[in-house]
């Protein structure tokens, strides 16, 4: 080998050792900018979605309105509601009710989890951001959750206190106080509204909202939640799922990876450039 391809070949590998070095460090900046994205983005939607209520236009007010209408007539029928569900208790809904609501932190994590495999073994950036979408969704509405039942703290039904026995804003809340709203209805909605508006498919949306029914069913079936506990959760909970998908509908673009490429021939050393 001549002097001159020796230079050049020395060279190259020098290049190609630069680049593969400057490819790690982009891979480790890489997984900080993730991080600090992710941090940004709960920060950004946070923001937007406490202070969404006061940009709500008049149909949405309406529908606040409407709703909380519904929720006031099913707290006047609350205790008469819970008479009929337990009436109609039987050893099958109470099989069903322990199916559809296992301790709720369960359920999430295998959702969550499932769509961001999926995205990474699939190479799909739509599961990935359905699954932070998803974590977003869930921890505010447990966080909102969370601050409404010890600001409010209704005893739950078992208490046997009635609809209408609160202990607001005691610290540390006794057990059954801790009602409205049910954190098991909100937390399934939330889940089920970020899948069903991600994905336009019927039969997604119905088998995702069936299945935040049930989990909401099953709270009134067991005597843990009044009817109206679970209706407003469920509210809650799709209304903060779907706000998070809107936020982020149109900030995320598919990117494309940029890689060099090197060749060596008999008489010759190329680098390509592929996107």
């Amino acid at each position: 080998m001549s002097r001159v391809k020796i230079v050049i070949l020395s060279v190259f590998l020098l290049v190609c050792s630069i680049l593969a070095t400057e490819s790690v460090l982009a891979a480790r900046s890489n997984e900080d900018n993730i991080l600090d994205r992710a941090v940004k983005q709960f920060y950004y939607d946070g923001k937007n979605l406490f202070l969404s209520p006061f940009h709500w236009d008049k149909k949405e007010r309406l529908e606040f309105l409407l709703i909380a209408s519904v929720t006031a007539g099913l707290f006047l029928a609350d205790e008469e509601l819970q008479k009929v569900a337990q009436r109609n208790r039987s050893r099958f809904s109470n099989d069903l009710a322990k199916l559809v609501t296992p301790p709720e932190t369960v359920y999430p994590r295998f959702v969550i989890g499932g769509f961001y495999l999926g995205g990474l073994i699939f190479k799909r950036k739509k599961e990935k951001d359905t699954a932070l979408y998803l974590l977003e969704s869930v921890m505010f509405t447990q966080g909102i959750t969370q601050v409404i039942k010890h600001t409010v703290g209704r005893a739950r039904p078992f208490a046997n206190k009635g609809a209408y026995h609160f202990e607001a804003l005691k610290f540390p809340p006794s057990s059954y106080s801790q009602s409205f709203p049910s954190g098991h209805a909100a937390t399934a909605f939330s889940l089920a509204s970020v899948i069903a508006e991600q994905y336009d498919n019927r039969f997604i949306d119905w088998a995702a909202y069936s299945l935040a029914f049930l989990a909401a069913w099953a709270r009134v079936n067991d005597n843990v939640h009044f009817t109206s506990d679970v209706f407003f959760g469920g509210v809650l909970g799709t209304w903060v799922g779907k706000t998070i998908v809107k936020l982020n509908k149109n900030k995320n673009t598919e990117s494309k990876d940029l890689s060099l490429q090197p060749r060596i021939g008999f008489n010759s050393i190329e680098v390509s450039l592929s996107f």
